[in-house]
């Protein structure tokens, strides 16, 4: 029952097209990552949003590709709030995605940043309205 309301919540992403030559990994992140962050978009700039105030806002005063620069680098580096980000995404997947995440954890973590930091990056014009 939980399963299948997760997943009927999860946006359709008709860009991402589905062949036999991919990875494991790389259909994991198609099938169930990315839809995850596209429903999770509001959320993930309000968390963003609220580590930029937590750090003094120095944020605000960067150009724009410093901007994209602090979003890589504290994506890489602060480990709470990588941790914080994967969280929201574990917590919408299915019973089966997670055993599948516990058997990848260290690929699926490194592929959750890297759309993370694509998608603030795609998206910074709206952190930089605060």
């Amino acid at each position: 029952m939980r399963d299948q309301r997760l997943i009927e919540l999860r946006p359709e992403i008709p860009t991402i097209h589905i062949s036999s030559q991919i990875s494991e990994g790389e259909l994991f992140q198609n099938q169930t990552l990315r839809p995850i962050l596209k429903f999770q978009n509001e959320i993930i700039l309000d968390l963003f949003k609220a580590y930029i105030h937590k750090r003094k806002n120095t944020f605000h005063t960067l150009d724009e590709k410093q901007r994209l620069d602090y979003i890589d680098q504290h994506m890489k580096k602060d480990k709470e709030l990588a941790a914080e980000f994967c969280g929201m995404v574990l917590g919408l997947c299915t019973k089966e995605e997670f055993i599948t995440y516990r058997l990848f954890k260290s690929e699926i973590n490194k592929r959750i940043r890297t759309l993370i930091i694509q998608r603030l990056q795609s998206q910074v014009s709206a952190l930089a309205n605060q």
